[in-house]
């Protein structure tokens, strides 16, 4: 499954082009994690603009929420529904930031969904019990390593200082995450045991 940048990139903002650019720093390993395709070192460089970054960082972060908030509803695991709470919660923060940050910018918001995040949901919502847990853990990893991955970049690239800190703030927040589903996908099937 690709994860959700690769559909934003490759449906709304520019199709075909998986090479970013910013000056002179090469982003070709960022996005090649992001689009998670082979070729992607042949295609066409583009600059991503901090507009580009917003709404694409505000279009995952709606899917993210939502995610987790299907996971909460879904899962019969006390593990994943902590966690799915946990992140619908610092997904919340983050996307009032980014809101904030759209407005000041000038940035019109998004008003719905792209389709292909739409559908990612739908079929995340096809599944159920451990298959769902794993489908839904697995994204959420793959999703985060990708949000890193570009956070760090954007906050090395751009020159707006608003952007610059959001970045770097969204970029450990996210690495936490990351480092959060991929503990509880390794333990989650081991039984809960308490401690006198």
């Amino acid at each position: 499954m690709k994860i959700a940048f690769f559909f934003l990139i490759t449906t709304v903002l520019v199709p075909g082009a998986f090479n970013y650019t910013c000056g002179k720093t090469c982003l070709k390993e960022t996005v090649r994690v992001i689009a998670n395709a082979p070729g992607a070192a042949d295609t066409v460089a583009k600059k991503i603009t901090d507009t580009e970054f917003l709404i694409l960082a505000y279009n995952t972060g709606v899917f993210e929420e939502k995610a987790s908030k299907l996971a909460h509803r879904t899962t019969g695991n006390a593990r994943v529904k902590k966690f799915a709470t946990q992140s619908c919660i610092s997904q919340d923060a983050t996307n009032k930031k980014l809101v904030e940050l759209l407005n000041i910018k000038g940035v019109a918001m998004p008003v719905e969904m792209p389709v292909s995040l739409k559908a990612e949901l739908d079929e995340l919502n096809q599944w159920m019990g451990k298959e769902f847990n794993d489908k839904y853990l697995t994204r959420c990893i793959n999703d985060q390593r990708a949000a890193v991955a570009l956070f760090r970049q954007v906050a090395v690239c751009s020159k707006d200082e608003d952007i610059l800190h959001f970045a770097k703030d969204a970029a450990t927040q996210s690495q936490t995450v990351e480092d959060s589903a991929v503990s509880l996908l390794k333990y989650i099937d081991r039984p809960l045991t308490t401690t006198w």
